[in-house]
């Protein structure tokens, strides 16, 4: 348990701290820093505070026991490679509070299935961000104006389904979903995506493969 006198973790603080299960952080802390728990193999649970607004690059890369990590609504930026190599990892849900996942955020989390991401305004997804977790099948996107993407990978991945919400304006940069198409009697309002059918009952585009 990491107490309430700590304001950030620092760079490298727990790295390879290979028999550490649990941690619990309080909520004066800030920032969880550069590689703070790199390594920690046998990390299975990790309790972070709404106080935390940043997870600092690689700070949870090769935690390879870590099934889940909840982000709380306070954190605007997941760091470079900050859940790389996460293999244990399977559900991720990312709060309306962030604003970017930066270069390779969650680079192959091998059993990675489900990405659910909030209500920011706009979004910036960093290159390489998911790429190699190709178990990725469901992939939700809330009321976002628009997403920038750096890289096109997400379009090797094989999804059962992406939602895509209705007031998505613009996908900007290379296009993620080639293949796919979404129809609404043709929306083509969101660029690169092809044509668009919302569900009448839904607030989301459902796409599907071709």
């Amino acid at each position: 348990s990491i107490g309430n006198s700590v304001t950030s973790i620092g760079s490298k603080a727990f790295k390879y701290c290979t028999s550490l299960e649990t941690v619990s952080i309080l909520d004066s802390v800030a920032s969880i820093g550069f590689q703070a728990f790199r390594g920690c193999t046998s990390l299975k649970n990790v309790s972070i505070p709404d106080s935390v607004t940043s997870i600092g690059q690689s700070a949870f890369h090769d935690c390879t026991s870590l099934e889940t990590m909840s982000i709380p609504n306070s954190v605007t930026t997941i760091g470079d490679g900050a859940f790389q190599g996460c293999s244990s990892l399977k559900t991720v849900s990312i709060p309306d509070s962030v604003t970017s996942i930066s270069y390779r955020a969650f680079y192959y989390c091998s059993n990675l299935t489900t990405v659910s991401v909030g209500d920011s305004p706009f979004l910036d997804v960093g290159a390489n961000a998911f790429h190699g977790s190709k178990k990725i099948v469901n992939m939700t996107f809330g009321t976002l104006n628009n997403i920038t993407f750096k890289s096109g990978e997400l379009g090797l991945l094989t999804f059962q389904r992406v939602m895509l919400h209705k007031s998505l304006k613009a996908i900007i940069g290379p296009n993620p979903f080639p293949g796919y198409t979404c129809n609404d009697d043709h929306c083509g309002c969101i660029p690169g995506l092809g044509n668009a059918l919302p569900d009448p009952s839904s607030d989301y585009y459902s796409c599907s493969a071709c």
